[in-house]
């Protein structure tokens, strides 16, 4: 008689799954993946769901929050971040919902599991010096357009390192986001933006990062040598 198959959150079909190979990965996909890998399946993969109780699902997260960290330690400390631990705890929430719908378990078992709560901080904002200072290294280390585009702009990380040149139309100084670059756990890939409202012009840049990204497109002009004399 064959093994019946365990039928866990970590791989139950509400959860992570693989998309097949030729369907773009979206980022929130590859977050997710990454989060069922690292955390969800070693811990839980082995339980089957109808064992499944909200006692080892607290437990659970209160691992993560405590000691759940395992990269830079050192510098970080063991626990992951209430962010983290929310995303795991909405990650598991919808696999065990999915399992609900499909009538492999009565009654979902995160209901009564309690997440870290949602903690607004302040925004810090650069003061006026800081800015200054961080072109004035950035222009040391060749990467001064592209901050001061980033500073006039507020483009995402992932929209910014995509650009190309094509995007900056030069005679009106109108710029066009077509794709953004994401990380995967091995590697960068770029797709197109994440709403299509972020694929229309962005509008003007202001003049001097316009000016700037110019002035590096040009190339540079070879001061001319002397006639050589006899």
């Amino acid at each position: 008689m064959a093994k019946p198959k365990v039928i866990s959150v970590a791989n139950q079909k509400g959860g992570v799954t693989l998309p097949p190979k030729n369907d773009k990965i979206s980022s929130a996909f590859s977050y997710n993946f990454i989060l069922a890998l690292t955390y969800i399946r070693p811990k839980l993969g082995s339980v089957p769901l109808n064992k499944l109780t909200t006692n080892e699902l607290q437990q659970f997260f209160n691992w993560m929050k405590k000691d759940g960290r395992t990269l830079h330690r050192e510098s970080r400390g063991g626990g992951l971040s209430d962010n983290m631990v929310r995303n795991c705890h909405s990650l598991c929430r919808r696999a065990l919902e999915k399992a609900v719908a499909d009538r492999l378990i009565v009654k979902n078992p995160i209901e009564e599991c309690k997440a870290p709560p949602i903690r607004r901080e302040e925004m810090q904002l650069l003061t006026r010096e800081e800015p200054q200072r961080l072109l004035i290294q950035a222009k040391d280390e060749g990467y001064c357009e592209v901050f001061l585009l980033e500073l006039t702009t507020g483009l995402r990380v992932g929209e910014l390192m995509a650009l190309q040149w094509g995007d900056l139309n030069l005679k009106t100084g109108e710029l066009r986001i077509e794709r953004q670059v994401y990380r995967t756990k091995e590697e960068l890939l770029i797709q197109e933006p994440k709403t299509k409202a972020s694929m229309i012009c962005r509008g003007k840049p202001p003049q001097k990062s316009t000016g700037a990204l110019v002035e590096r497109r040009l190339p540079q002009k070879v001061p001319r040598q002397p006639p050589a004399t006899s």
